[in-house]
């Protein structure tokens, strides 16, 4: 009797109604929110306010002050604050509590919401169900919240004390995966054992496809383990059954084994491919071990690994080895046995680690076959060329100082032709202007205060060979190496108030330990070219030959340029009234003088003169030939040119709603139109230089561009294609005759945007190499945000004159490309690549890529039918989570197989 009191006062304290429902029961209507009692830290007994006092009850009134009320001391060690939208009943001898309509239980980090929550206080006991329609088919859910853990059920039986519980038809999420069970047990350590489970990364209620076990076990953030167990796809059990299931939902890095794929190739047979081990060694650095085999004797093995510091840097370093094999081995002629190999490393340095300090890593390198031996997409078969760059760079703060280390590879697949520069050391003075004052605020600054220099030191060595040979002695014996020194002077002075003067004077000095001496030998030398009928050596001789010595020593080559330049801007604008309110011109001309002197003249002994036939015939050379392809060599013959260029841009502004401002907004009709040209008074020949004209506009803003580059030649040429002091007007009446070519046209077309998409978006654990995997291999991801998109480049190039037929046109290039990507509906989408070669009258490489997205599955299907050598097909039908991403289906046509 004196609880029902206490408690009926504790509920006039919050203000609620009561209502006798008989003996031992109490009712509250109405009720938003009530808490159990709070606990006196020091006597350990309930602490009970009443600040309402209910008029004309006296008895009631001696509550007013704090009164103790012994706790039980199996009383729970936090309160629980619960709250019912419909009513909340006090069962006062059976000690329990039961909220209807939208009740709500907090405990700690547990919350509870249900339609019904019962709970016991003897037993620290709480059950919560759901609502139930006319057939008994329980509504809805019961949400169930503990810290990060959260499931869905429709009936719960909690413990607060033992921690333990029991489920009804859970669903639950742990990791990218769900779990169903229609009854689970938890125990005091957070483990849950279910029985008739079902295990899938489908997040619907009733999901397409699951793993169903009879017994299940759940260990939270660690692994799900399951009896006996087979697949079942849209409520059909299909014949793919395991004795058991291990399921890793451990979050962060964790090794493993790599399921192979399989297949076959008609060419290299059967095959188990990408099967290996993953190494998570720790949170920083994690590495895996894959392999290829064939049943033809082919095979492969990829080794790849990744690292990361935060703050500090990050990198990837993958090494793969293939080998081959093509052919009927009892067959020599056709038989073929093709090593290939590559090696790529990046390493990125974080801004934040070193201010002053960059180290960064781009190294692709490998046999000119690896690509077109297992790549798969398109980009990659077309890649025609291999650069890598290693490279560290370092400043002083507050010096004007800095330099640079770099290692640099380039490597052309079609030639097989491979350089190397190791390595190119780099120092540098930034630009500095002796004469200018320390103090200058409010000063009028002196013209020779604009007076610099700057200073560049760089030495690098160079290595090139063909790829066969790369490895050779020979090779880095004719390694070619040198030393450069520039020393750049320049001022800018603003002349006439309106137009700006620019004199400049630039050193170049290089040092080379390599050149040669060429020399006439007018011994005659016997060569055998043969055998005659009796095998008698047949020998042909020759009148003397031209000898190439090279030689080892310094030799410096230097020489120096000087030059002004004059420039002004000039604006003109028409005023319109109207849509169109007016159409600007800017006009940027400008004119330079360059005098170069002639460093062919004996007296810098650069060049010299040989005998280079019997007849006395003679030519020039440079000493310097050898390592002209480091930094080049002194020009030859005197360089005095004017030159000019002519710059203007072209705009229109129009009324516009969107500015709230002005009302306007600007168009660039012409966003370039340069021409440029130069003529050479210290030449006695050909002084005009040919014109170059250049523009780019946008025909549509952001959707189509248009860019175009003329070359235009005053001088006639002669049956050789070679210029000759004749100008055009004096035998074609036109001033200048077309030498080269070239129009391009890009148009870009795309839909608004959507909010769904297919392509995985960042989250908190996604690595920046995942990042920028999805954006550097877009073909592997579909984007469903776009309904569609089209993108077409024309592009030809012309060149007039060739030996023998100087008038005639040729066509470099006349090539039309573009893609389309439209989703046909919400989940289907079709990509289209393709174009045509106009020169050879045959398409390029086209590609087709059709995808379906079936909510928690993808289908994809690949097709290149052309060109036929690289001709192949996939489809493929996978679940999206990472986590069962080996769940899949495969058939596949390699482009060694043929297809038709």
């Amino acid at each position: 009797m004196r609880l029902r009191v206490l408690l009926a006062v504790c509920l006039l304290i919050q203000g609620f109604h009561l209502y006798a429902l008989g003996s031992g029961y109490l009712a509250v209507a109405n009720c938003e929110h009530t808490k159990a009692w709070p606990v006196d830290s020091i006597t350990k007994n309930a602490i009970v306010h009443d600040s309402l006092p209910l008029p004309g009850d006296s008895s009631i009134h001696l509550l007013q002050t704090t009164q103790p009320v012994p706790i039980s001391r199996d009383t729970l060690d936090a309160e629980i604050i619960y709250s019912a939208r419909d009513s909340i009943i006090y069962d006062v001898d059976g000690e329990k509590v039961h909220l209807f309509g939208e009740a709500v239980a907090v405990y700690k980090d547990i919350r509870l919401t249900a339609d019904y929550i019962v709970y016991d206080w003897l037993s620290s006991t709480l059950t919560a169900e759901v609502y139930k329609d006319s057939s008994g088919t329980p509504i809805g859910y019961v949400e169930f919240s503990e810290g990060d853990s959260k499931y869905k059920a429709k009936k719960i039986a909690y413990n607060f004390k033992t921690t333990k519980g029991k489920v009804y038809q859970v669903i639950t999420q742990e990791g990218e995966g769900f779990i169903h069970g229609e009854q689970v047990k938890r125990n005091e350590y957070k483990e849950w054992y279910g029985y008739q489970g079902k295990y899938t990364t489908c997040n619907l209620e009733h999901p397409h496809f699951y793993i169903k076990a009879k017994k299940m076990k759940v260990v939270p953030d660690k692994v799900i383990a399951t009896g006996p167990a087979n697949l079942v796809v849209a409520d059909v059990p299909l014949p793919v059954f395991i004795p058991f299931g291990l399921f890793p939902i451990k979050r962060g890095q964790r090794s493993g084994i790599l399921l192979p794929e399989y297949g076959e190739e008609q060419t290299r047979g059967f095959f188990l491919r990408n099967g290996g081990y993953y190494f998570g060694f720790s949170q920083y650095v994690d590495a895996a071990i894959r392999a290829d085999i064939y049943s033809n004797g082919s095979f492969g093995i990829k080794l790849g690994s990744s690292y990361k510091l935060r703050y500090r840097f990050s990198g990837n370093l993958s090494v793969n080895y293939g080998r081959n094999l093509s052919g009927e081995r009892e067959n020599p002629s056709s038989f073929r046995v093709i090593n290939d190999f590559r090696v790529s490393w990046n390493h990125t340095q974080d801004n934040r680690s070193a201010r002053n300090s960059r180290f960064n890593a781009n190294v692709n390198f490998g046999t000119t076959t690896y690509d077109r031996n297992t790549a798969e997409d398109r980009d990659r078969i077309l890649n025609s060329n291999l650069s890598s760059k290693i490279s560290y760079s370092k400043a002083w703060a507050g010096k004007p100082v800095s330099l640079s280390l770099v290692l640099g590879h380039d490597q052309n697949l079609n030639t097989g032709i491979i350089n190397l520069q190791l390595p190119v050391f780099n120092l540098s003075v930034a630009r500095i202007q002796p004469f200018q004052r320390k103090q200058r605020a409010g000063l009028r600054p002196r013209w020779y205060e604009s007076i610099g220099f700057s200073y560049n030191f760089e030495a690098q060595n160079i290595i090139s060979a063909v790829d066969s040979m790369f490895l050779s002695r020979q090779t880095f014996a004719n390694a070619r190496y040198g030393i450069r020194h520039t020393v750049p002077l320049s001022a800018s002075f603003k002349v006439f108030k309106y137009f700006t003067l620019t004199p400049r004077f630039n050193y170049t000095e290089r040092w080379y330990f390599q050149t040669i001496h060429k020399h006439w030998d007018p011994s005659v030398t016997y060569i055998p070219i043969g055998t005659d009928s009796l095998g008698n050596v047949i020998y042909d001789s020759i009148n003397g030959r031209l000898v190439t010595d090279t030689l080892t020593g310094f030799k410096g080559a230097r020489d120096f340029n000087a030059g002004v330049s004059l420039t002004t801007k000039l604006y003109g604008q028409l005023n319109f009234r109207g849509k169109l309110k007016a159409i600007r011109h800017v006009f940027t001309p400008s004119i330079t003088f360059n005098y170069t002197p002639d460093f062919g003249k004996s007296f810098w002994g650069y060049y010299k003169t040989v005998q280079t036939s019997a007849e006395g015939a003679t030519a020039t050379y440079s000493v310097f030939d050898i390592v002209e392809r480091v930094y080049g060599k002194p020009p030859r013959g005197t360089i005095g040119s004017i030159g000019f260029n002519l710059n203007n841009i072209l705009e229109m502004k129009i009324f516009s709603r969107k500015d709230t401002v002005k009302n306007e907004r600007k168009i660039k009709l012409l966003e370039s139109f340069n021409i440029s040209g130069s003529y050479n008074i210290a030449a006695d020949s050909l002084n005009l230089s040919p014109f170059n004209i250049s523009g780019r506009t946008s025909l549509i803003e952001n959707k189509l561009d248009f860019n175009f580059r003329f070359t235009l030649d005053p001088y006639m040429t002669d049956q050789n294609n070679r210029r000759i002091n004749t100008f055009v007007w004096e035998q074609e009446k036109h001033f200048f005759r077309l030498t080269n070519a070239s129009f391009s046209l890009n148009a870009r077309f795309q839909s608004k945007q959507t909010p769904s998409s297919s392509i995985p978006a960042p989250s908190a654990e996604t690595s920046e190499e995942e990042i920028q995997d999805i954006f550097l291999n877009r073909w592997r991801y579909y984007d469903f945000n776009i309904p569609w998109s089209f993108n077409i480049s024309y592009n030809i190039n012309m060149t007039k004159g060739k030996p023998g037929n100087p008038n005639k046109l040729n066509l470099s290039g006349n090539s039309l490309d573009f893609s389309l990507d439209v989703n046909v509906t919400p989940r289907w989408k079709v990509n289209l690549r393709s174009g045509f070669d106009f020169m050879q009258m045959k398409p390029v490489i086209t590609s087709l890529d059709v995808v379906r997205d079936l909510h928690c599955w993808v289908w994809t299907f690949h097709f290149m039918p052309y060109p036929v050598e690289y001709q192949t097909y996939s489809m493929q039908i996978n679940v999206k989570s990472a986590i069962l991403q080996d769940l899949k289906l495969v058939r596949k046509k390699e482009r060694f197989d043929s297809i038709f």
